[in-house]
Formats: structure tokens, C-alpha cells, sequence
């Protein structure tokens, strides 16, 4: 298995070609770095208005914060689509709220 610098960089490599680039974000680990994770969001909004991004997470209100729309997988099944506000307030797939709830994952 490759550490997960090698994928990030071998995937980019993969990408370039093709339009678009992939890029690694880590977001601090620890409570007492909260403002450095609030700053790391706000420059996600601000990239957000002019490209795509995608968050592969298991941080559910960072989640909330940031995505529109939301994709949900299970098991490498996309399980729930659609807004933000209608995946975590509305779910259709009894695996979503369950997951929401804490009750699987």
C-alpha cells in the first residue's frame, strides 16, 4: 500500500492530463488549533467560488459547513445525495440517518 503522500502525488500526476488537479489539505489535528482550521475553511468558501473542490471527510459538521452539495458512501455505494441541508435534515436512506445518528460508520 502507498503511504498516502505518494497516492496524493501519484493521482496528480494522473489528473493533470486531464483538466483538473488534486491537491492535499490537512486540517490540524488538535482543539487548541481551532483558529487554524476556522482560517483553512475560510479559504476553502473563498476557493469554492471559483473551482470545484472536493472534501473526502468523516467530520460530519465540518461537513454541514462546507459542502453543497453532499455525496454520501457506504461501502463504495453513494447511499444519499443532494444539499447540505437536505442530507442532514432530511435524509431519504435509513443508512444516513443512522450514520448522522452515530449509529453505524
Amino acid at each position: 500500500m502507498l503511504p498516502a503522500t505518494r497516492k496524493l502525488n501519484a493521482a496528480a500526476r494522473l489528473n493533470a492530463g486531464m483538466g483538473f488537479s488534486v491537491h492535499g489539505l490537512g486540517f490540524p489535528p488538535h482543539r487548541h488549533e481551532g483558529n487554524s482550521i476556522d482560517a483553512c475553511e475560510e479559504q476553502l468558501k473563498l476557493l469554492k467560488e471559483r473551482m470545484t473542490i472536493v472534501v473526502v471527510t468523516h467530520m460530519l459538521r465540518q461537513t454541514r459547513r462546507l459542502a453543497d452539495p453532499v455525496l454520501l458512501l457506504w461501502m463504495g455505494e453513494c447511499i444519499e445525495a443532494g444539499t447540505s441541508e437536505q442530507v442532514f435534515q432530511d435524509p431519504r436512506d435509513s443508512r444516513t440517518q443512522a450514520y448522522i445518528n452515530g449509529c453505524i460508520g
